[in-house]
């Protein structure tokens, strides 16, 4: 099911002060490298945690509705629900009224579940879930094992800026990473 990203976040999950202090520079030659480095690794937590650090609104597109009425939702962590559309046979839009569904964020994955009473012909041609997902506005909120992976990858990418020998390649990811992520990864069979 596919998700695209509505609005992007404002803030970074880590301060360029906060970078500079892990890495322990006290110049400003590196900056904007450093920036682009955060936002590389970033990204890449994001990827393999399955996980939006920072607030944003995202939607997630749904094909069929499950017999059970229950929406795997792929966004994590999910704060809540902002529209629900399903779109008819003609292709009209139908708003689901908050009332007709709820979310449910207490399981993993968390699930969007429709009321009974839904007719089902407004939404035979797919649905959109607009949802608000993150930890929070700024890094503060973001768990600290996922700041820490950050950082350390950022001083592995900083130190190794070069390409490695044949047969290194795996030196990109430092070690311990999976271990700093283990709690927070997203688990897919």
């Amino acid at each position: 099911m596919p998700i695209a990203v509505i609005s992007t976040p404002e803030a970074k999950p880590l301060t360029l002060t906060k970078i500079k202090q892990h890495l322990r520079l006290d110049h400003n030659e590196d900056d904007q490298y450093l920036v682009e480095l955060l936002d590389a690794a970033t990204a890449h937590i994001e990827a393999v945690t399955g996980q939006f650090l920072i607030t944003r609104t995202v939607r997630q597109y749904i094909d069929a509705v499950p017999a059970s009425r229950s929406i795997c939702l792929e966004a994590w962590p999910v704060n809540m629900i902002e529209a629900v559309r399903g779109f008819d046979d003609d292709g009209s839009p139908n708003i689901f009224f908050a009332a007709n569904y709820r979310l449910d964020k207490h399981i993993n994955p968390p699930a969007l579940i429709l009321n009974t009473n839904i007719n089902y012909q407004a939404f035979s041609n797919g649905i959109e879930v607009d949802m608000i997902v993150g930890y929070g506005e700024t890094g503060i909120e973001v768990p600290s094992n996922i700041t820490r992976a950050i950082l350390v990858l950022i001083a592995h990418w900083y130190e190794f800026r070069g390409t490695l020998p044949a047969g290194d390649e795996t030196g990109m990811i430092p070690d311990g990473l999976d271990a700093l992520l283990a709690p927070v990864k997203r688990v897919r069979l």
